[in-house]
């Protein structure tokens, strides 16, 4: 068994991750084939008997794939700014999707926090939190005829004493973004998979060679009460 290297972790995810989607997508289209062909022959022959229809979904494989990228690869990635990634390969196709996607935001146009100007860093800051307190409802799905099509997520944060006010005149300042349609969010999907495989962690933690089996027998320890 060879040796676990937590390193490259993030590069075999997003390989995996995107194997997954793809052959979801193949089978969905060798079903609709057999549907076509069915239909065409006049067999009376029922496919979504014979394969439960959906036979899979494409949807929560795209939510899944948006949660483990944002939640697994944004923490390993964050301490970047702006003007730090502005070179690295996917970051004006991931930049250009953002732009396309429907937001408001009433934090400072300044600062980290800041999403006027369609910046990478902050747009992924409020992504991030948003789906980590999904059981606040910061993510709230998009149904269309009993299938999830979309999802709206936002993200708030009370103003501090001497913090200028939110433009809308509330104590929070507040980001909103809707991803309208499954075909907006497997592109949101497909670009941060390119994107993040171009980045190298901002903590040198990450590229530190250590005894993986060695921290998992001292967490087992821990759990036995050692």
């Amino acid at each position: 068994m060879s040796v676990f290297d937590y390193r490259v972790f993030a590069e075999q995810f997003i390989k995996r991750t995107e194997s997954n989607l793809k052959a979801l997508q193949q089978l969905n289209d060798t079903i609709d084939k057999l549907r076509g062909e069915t239909e065409a022959t006049g067999l009376d022959y029922d496919l979504d008997i014979a394969f439960e229809k959906p036979l899979v979904y494409e949807a929560t494989q795209l939510f899944n794939s948006l949660y483990g990228f944002v939640l697994i690869l944004y923490e390993r990635y964050q301490g970047y700014e702006e003007e730090d990634i502005q070179g690295f390969p996917g970051y004006e196709e991931l930049k250009q999707t953002i732009k396309g996607i429907k937001k408001r935001s009433t934090y400072p146009d300044e600062g980290k926090e800041g999403c006027k100007r369609d910046d990478v860093t902050a747009f992924l800051r409020h992504l991030r939190n948003a789906l980590a307190h999904l059981g606040r409802l910061r993510s709230l799905f998009i149904p269309e005829e009993g299938e999830i099509m979309g999802i709206i997520l936002w993200d708030q944060c009370k103003a501090k004493e001497g913090e200028a006010r939110p433009e809308d005149g509330k104590d929070h300042y507040r980001f909103c973004a809707e991803i309208s349609s499954l075909q907006q969010l497997r592109e949101i999907v497909d670009r941060l998979g390119k994107f993040f495989t171009s980045l190298k962690p901002k903590s040198q933690n990450y590229n530190k060679v250590f005894d993986y089996q060695g921290k998992l027998s001292n967490m087992r320890r821990f759990l036995e009460g050692k």
